[in-house]
């Protein structure tokens, strides 16, 4: 291949990463504006399943808002969070087929309800990367992900052999929390 076909190429995937890492950024920040979601199933009252609401995530929890009526789950009441693929279903005579639909996943929430004293769970579908990024930041607040920094100056010194680190990688310096 020629230089030109090298640069070219070398180009096309720059713009790639970078439009993709701007692409996931804005889909965080806009966690606390909101996102539509369809509320799926769950033991919320206010809710009926296929109802099309606001899940926003906040510095105190996650609120889903459908008009006037607001369940809000703060962070330290959140139990668990999943991420689910929603199914779309057909039918041909007595033969059911089962798929993933493409683009679309489900969050699930469960969280304690200090008002009622009852455990809450709510399955919200919203697009695929929206969903991702919820259930990311929602770990991060409740901690269950931990963002792993090692305080390398450069984050392959803790992930292979290099002159910097010489040639050497400690497994306490990619995240090992077993031995913590």
């Amino acid at each position: 291949m020629s230089k030109s076909v090298h640069y070219l190429l070398a180009g096309v995937f720059c713009a790639g990463v970078f439009s993709a890492a701007a692409f996931a950024g804005a889909t965080v920040s806009t966690l606390s504006q909101g996102v539509v979601a369809t509320y799926a199933a769950g033991n919320l009252d206010d809710f009926t399943a296929g109802t099309e609401g606001k899940l926003a995530l906040s510095g105190d929890g996650a609120a889903f808002s459908v008009g006037k009526a607001i369940v809000m789950a703060p962070y330290k009441q959140i139990q668990n969070v999943e991420l689910g693929d929603v199914i779309e279903q057909k039918r041909k005579g007595f033969h059911v087929s089962k798929r993933p639909l493409p683009g679309r996943r489900q969050v699930t929430l469960s969280f304690s309800d200090p008002q009622s004293k009852l455990d809450r769970t709510a399955t919200l579908e919203m697009d695929e990367d929206e969903a991702t990024a919820v259930v990311e930041q929602v770990e991060l607040k409740t901690g269950r992900r931990r963002r792993v920094t090692n305080g390398d100056s450069w984050w392959g010194d803790s992930a292979w052999k290099t002159k910097r680190n010489g040639n050497s990688v400690k497994p306490e310096a990619l995240g090992d929390l077993e031995n913590k």
